[in-house]
């Protein structure tokens, strides 16, 4: 039961990260960029992040995944959009909040990134 509800907790605070970084990403291509939704998408988006890792974490050593080629893999998919968030939000910062014009090919970027990652959870070996 204590496994499941982690993976319950991974599950729900990968589709918030993610989604405030597609929020985030899109806010921020937008003409009348408005800071308050980047600060809110930012603050919703790190909690997101936090949550993934610690309930990631705590999933892998409660299976002994972390000799798996297909968690060896995901993990390094995982440091990469995670990357992504820094440079996103560093990007915002150094504009002080203001239009940090996003590259619009980053939702993209983002969305197979995450495709790629949930295809090797689905598809892995047990």
């Amino acid at each position: 039961m204590l496994y499941l509800s982690f993976k319950v907790l991974h599950i729900v605070a990968v589709v918030v990260w993610i989604g405030s970084l597609l929020l985030l990403s899109f806010i921020s291509s937008s003409e009348n960029l408005n800071t308050s939704q980047l600060k809110a998408a930012r603050k919703v988006s790190e909690a997101g992040i936090g949550l993934t890792w610690l309930a990631g974490i705590v999933l892998v050593l409660m299976a002994s995944w972390y000799t798996a080629t297909w968690w060896q893999i995901k993990v390094v998919l995982v440091v990469v959009i995670s990357a992504i968030h820094s440079i996103m939000f560093r990007r915002w910062q150094r504009h002080n909040g203001s239009a940090a014009k996003s590259n619009s090919a980053l939702p993209w970027a983002l969305l197979a990134l995450v495709l790629l990652v949930v295809s090797l959870v689905v598809f892995k070996h047990p």
